[in-house]
């Protein structure tokens, strides 16, 4: 599938893509951009629930604030370790949230496959100021692996 940004991605059950359509647009912005940096490394990222339930998760989904994009199918990983890691530390320094969550993890849920999550917040005040999230944009490189301060010692 391809949207109006010429960003090509998978859906894993037809009504998600209705639902991706109606999500809020934040969380579809934050989503491009995965998208995009996913397409790059040559990467069709599969969205595999916005709105469906799961016992006991937390019911951000059901409040249209988060989704989930495949990682693993099968026995394969479809992302690599610095590829997880690099999504993960981009997107959360772009869209830094002041109220102490993430905006994306890479994770497993009850047993289930790895897989990311994307979050909003509530109120969109937690966010860092826009022209800060275009500063990280300019300056951003991929971390390297070697690098102390993010990868311990």
């Amino acid at each position: 599938m391809t949207d109006n940004h010429n960003l090509r991605y998978e859906v894993k059950y037809d009504h998600i893509h209705e639902e991706f359509k109606d999500a809020p647009y934040l969380l579809r912005h934050i989503t491009h951009d995965f998208i995009r940096l996913a397409n790059q490394w040559g990467i069709m990222p599969v969205i595999t629930r916005v709105l469906d339930p799961v016992k006991g998760e937390s019911g951000v989904h059901n409040l249209h604030r988060g989704l989930d994009i495949r990682d693993h199918f099968g026995r394969q990983q479809t992302y690599s370790e610095a590829q997880r890691n690099s999504i993960c530390d981009y997107l959360n320094a772009k869209y830094y949230r002041n109220d102490g969550f993430s905006t994306i993890i890479s994770h497993e849920f009850k047993g289930g496959p790895r897989h990311f999550h994307i979050q909003i917040a509530h109120e969109t005040i937690a966010y860092m100021p826009s022209s800060a999230r275009l500063e990280i944009d300019r300056n951003y490189r991929p971390p390297k692996k070697k690098d102390p301060a993010r990868w311990g010692s």
